[in-house]
């Protein structure tokens, strides 16, 4: 508005200058018509003219510049509108043909005194002596300000206004509180129908997530940080539990997602490249990370890499297959290869021999378990998948679980369970994601009610 205001006002002072006018002298007419550089300069025969007509009477008369109305013309525009913003219930129109009143309109640039080249290189309104001696009659330099008259460069384009009236906010919050409860119930719908129980053997008792009272068992076998404890642990199927059943490790609260454990690894080594050593300092920055008491790089370095889960879990009764391809996705599966030095260089410490019961010599990096676990839990828990049952367990079978436990928690106040689960197209029991979804859907419900009430109250 202020560009808009101040052409209308520039306008207005060079019609009134240029009526005003009583000098003969060209130079004054010049002065009058181009308005201190800005409006367009007069031609010398209209100044001849008009000092003509005035010196002697004779001759035509000077002719005033037409003003354009541009003042009523930004005013209507302006109560245009302000009107739609203050009467939202007009409704949403397309408004192709609204355009504003100066849209496409070039005709105070074209008469702008052309911007040209001086001597020195600088940009000037226009030419100096030098300018002209060193080219004389030239061509006119074009125009370098003058913007494109197509649609988008004057943002005439067509678009659609969609006013928010109380009818639509209403529809809309409606609609969308039907979507979220329909959701939620049918997310807790599914997640009734998954069968679980857990079995929390390290750490303070606490009761796990999304788990009913009589799914959950307690029997303690905590690490040794010298040697694994082996523990036998005796467990009851409370339900009947279809294959495939999911074999679960847990271990809470883990915090994976923090920016220091992340940044920890090298993804290079990973795809079985070797790289330098300011390499790995830079991303390694704990030398207990990197090399081992005895002077062995270790391979891969990283906070990640070497704190990987590493008690194993067995089932008297069923069998599970290790290592199953179910657990990651090939395309993450695929990244992971084992540098050509493997395994046969001793300056390096490889993941096999710091993690025995984790991989093999055969397999390195190419493990599954290994390649679930360096990729990091987004929230303050791990929680990854063990393995598959396919075999059906029955209401009161009893299970016999053989557990190393190499993993202290102790230090980090942590506990660690395994879940034995069916699997719905959801992927499992999510309740707290159904009640969420509820929670949302009640929240659209309730602003529906309050723009009511303001209608009302306040209309």
């Amino acid at each position: 508005r202020g560009l808009v205001l101040e052409r209308v006002t520039l306008e207005d002072k060079a019609a009134a200058a240029a009526a005003a006018s009583a000098s003969p002298s060209p130079a004054s007419a010049a002065s009058a018509g181009s308005f201190g550089g800005i409006m367009p300069t007069a031609s010398p025969a209209s100044a001849s003219g008009g000092g003509a007509s005035r010196g002697s009477g004779e001759g035509s008369t000077a002719t005033t510049p037409k003003s354009t109305n541009w003042s009523s013309r930004f005013a209507m525009a302006a109560r245009r509108s302000s009107f739609t913003f203050d009467h939202p219930e007009q409704g949403h129109r397309r408004v192709n043909f609204f355009r504003h009143p100066l849209a496409a309109d070039t005709s105070f640039v074209d008469g702008v005194a052309p911007r040209q080249r001086s001597a020195t290189g600088s940009p000037s309104t226009s030419p100096t002596s030098k300018d002209l001696e060193a080219a004389p009659g030239s061509a006119p330099a074009p125009l370098l300000r003058k913007p494109p008259t197509n649609a988008f460069s004057q943002q005439s384009l067509p678009y659609m206004q969609n006013v928010l009236n109380t009818v639509r906010i209403l529809c809309l919050s409606i609609s969308i509180g039907i979507l979220l409860l329909v959701l939620g119930i049918f997310v807790l719908d599914k997640s009734s129908e998954v069968k679980q129980f857990s079995v929390q053997y390290d750490g303070e008792w606490r009761q796990p997530r999304e788990a009913k009272e009589h799914e959950m068992i307690y029997s303690p076998c905590a690490a040794n940080t010298a040697t694994p404890n082996s523990c036998t642990i005796q467990v009851t199927v409370p339900e009947d539990m279809e294959p495939p059943i999911s074999v679960v490790y847990e271990v809470t609260p883990f915090y994976q997602n923090y920016y220091s454990y992340q940044a920890s690894v090298i993804f290079d080594q990973l795809k079985g490249t070797i790289v330098s050593d300011t390499y790995i300092d830079t991303y390694c920055t704990s030398e207990s990370t990197r090399v081992t008491a005895s002077g062995q790089a270790i391979f891969p370095c990283g906070l990640v890499a070497n704190s990987v889960f590493n008690d194993t879990i067995e089932f008297m009764e069923v069998s599970m297959k290790d290592d199953d391809p179910r657990l990651t996705w090939d395309s993450d599966y695929d990244r992971f290869a084992n540098p050509a030095e493997y395994p046969d260089d001793d300056a390096y410490s490889w993941i096999y021999e710091r993690y025995p019961t984790v991989t093999t010599k055969a397999k390195g990096v190419k493990n599954r378990h290994f390649v679930d676990w360096m990729f990091p839990s987004f929230f303050g828990y791990v929680r990854n998948t063990y393995g598959f049952i396919d075999d059906k367990l029955s209401q009161g079978q009893t299970l016999t679980m053989r557990i190393n436990a190499s993993y202290p928690v102790t230090s980090l106040e942590a506990e660690k369970r395994i879940v034995l689960s069916t699997r719905n197209g959801l992927g499992g029991r999510h309740s707290t994601l159904g009640w969420l979804l509820i929670g949302s859907g009640i929240t659209c419900f309730v602003m529906a009610l309050l723009v009511v009430s303001i209608r009302k109250l306040c209309p």
